[in-house]
């Protein structure tokens, strides 16, 4: 499983935020270990009871690895309205799926959902 870190905003609150209708929180994920089916993030790791909208912001090894959140081809939905899952494509010229093995590194995101 992923370690999933909430950052502090700028009082020093580290937990979601109201943005208009509905919260959002800035979280670190630790994707090691790397699973090669991808890395589940559930809303309530992040304080969050749904997930409306998932941002990458930054990522550690960039010119290594690209992770990704994984989309419903159908609908363009997440795993479930409280989960998403975390993938990440190997840079090394063959952009096959990361394997359980490598060290994917940290990235940064931004959930957007319900309490």
């Amino acid at each position: 499983m992923a370690t999933v870190t909430i950052l502090a905003d700028h009082k020093g609150y580290a937990r979601p935020r109201v943005s208009g209708d509905e919260y959002f929180v800035d979280a670190t994920i630790d994707l090691n270990p790397h699973l090669a089916a991808g890395v589940e993030i559930t809303a309530s790791s992040l304080g969050l009871s749904t997930i409306n909208a998932v941002h990458i912001t930054g990522v550690e090894k960039f010119d290594t690895f690209l992770p990704k959140v994984l989309l419903n081809a159908a609908d363009g939905s997440y795993e479930s309205s409280s989960s998403f899952k975390m993938v990440a494509t190997d840079l090394d010229g063959s952009n096959a799926t990361a394997s359980d093995t490598d060290d994917i590194g940290m990235v940064r995101i931004r959930v957007y959902g319900n309490l």
